[in-house]
């Protein structure tokens, strides 16, 4: 299930997942967990599982939430949705602190330009997955997650993002 704000980017994935009844993609907001969970649509793809553990992914929507307690709220409400054993995986825009000087000013125009946006440390991040199991090697910036040794040094993120794999207990 695909669950997007944007009517063009719904459009778009639908006619991607065209024929594919096991796929679907509705126009709804994340910010609003229960129309997401009421939606006839993602209750008949929930329904084919009968409560098996599900993959739920939030990948870089989080950071357009900027206040704490609704991030928070709102990852709680998906995971009190979920069969136990469901898994999340997240990524967030992160400040990390060795380029906060070049990141933040980005954040900040990009607030301004499109939408409101905010980093969130590697701790914050981790205070958004209570409740969950977070799994190795925990909450790391993408470029850390899982590097393969033979490629050598890892290098810095362009734009430092925090990932992790959760499950729920």
């Amino acid at each position: 299930m695909y669950v997007d704000n944007d009517s063009v980017a719904v459009a778009h994935s639908r006619e991607i997942l065209n024929g594919n009844d096991r796929a679907m993609a509705i126009r709804a907001d994340l910010r609003d967990p229960a129309s997401v969970l009421d939606d006839p649509e993602v209750n008949r793809l929930l329904l084919l599982g009968l409560g098996e553990p599900m993959a739920v992914l939030m990948s870089a929507v989080l950071h357009f939430v900027p206040d704490d307690d609704e991030a928070a709220a709102l990852v709680a409400a998906y995971r009190d949705a979920m069969p136990s054993g469901s898994y999340l995986v997240l990524s967030h825009a992160s400040d990390r602190v060795t380029q906060a000087n070049r990141v933040g000013p980005a954040a900040d125009q990009y607030s301004r330009t499109v939408a409101p946006m905010k980093l969130r440390s590697l701790e914050e991040v981790t205070g958004l997955l209570d409740g969950f199991e977070i799994l190795d090697p925990g909450v790391v910036y993408c470029s850390q997650w899982r590097p393969d040794p033979e490629d050598g040094p890892v290098p810095a993120d362009p734009l430092p993002t925090a990932c992790a794999l959760a499950r729920k207990r």
